[in-house]
């Protein structure tokens, strides 16, 4: 008897939680299944990008977008989400690729480099 009610407790527990995904925006689950992908991406693709710095840029992303209003615009974006997450899974990106939409240019450090005889007159070469 305890281990059946233990069960429905599982089970009416599954069920909230199938209801509260039905009611979540779009936006928001598309964010939560790129979150979910983004360690194997990450691992694929041998980013050395921390990952909660890949999730800050990925949201920056979604608050680029967050002044349309229109649902036609919005379902569009999603798909669009989804079909660059579902290319970036089956690696039809390259890494060079992935990097310049997550650490597009404007965003890398641009740390001045040496030249070649800078570093072997230092004795860094």
């Amino acid at each position: 008897l305890i281990v059946c009610i233990h069960k429905e407790g599982w089970w009416n527990m599954a069920l909230r939680s199938v209801a509260n995904a039905a009611t979540t925006k779009p936006s928001v689950k598309l964010y939560r299944d790129i979150c979910k992908e983004l360690p194997r991406i990450m691992t694929i693709f041998s980013l050395d990008i921390p990952a909660p710095v890949v999730r800050d840029r990925i949201a920056n992303m979604f608050r680029a977008n967050s002044h349309v209003k229109d649902d036609r615009v919005i379902g569009m974006l999603i798909t669009k989400g989804y079909l660059e997450l579902e290319e970036t899974v089956l690696q039809y990106k390259t890494r060079h690729q992935l990097l310049n939409k997550i650490d597009p240019t404007k965003l890398r450090k641009h740390v001045k480099k040496e030249s070649f005889l800078e570093g072997f007159l230092s004795g860094t070469v």
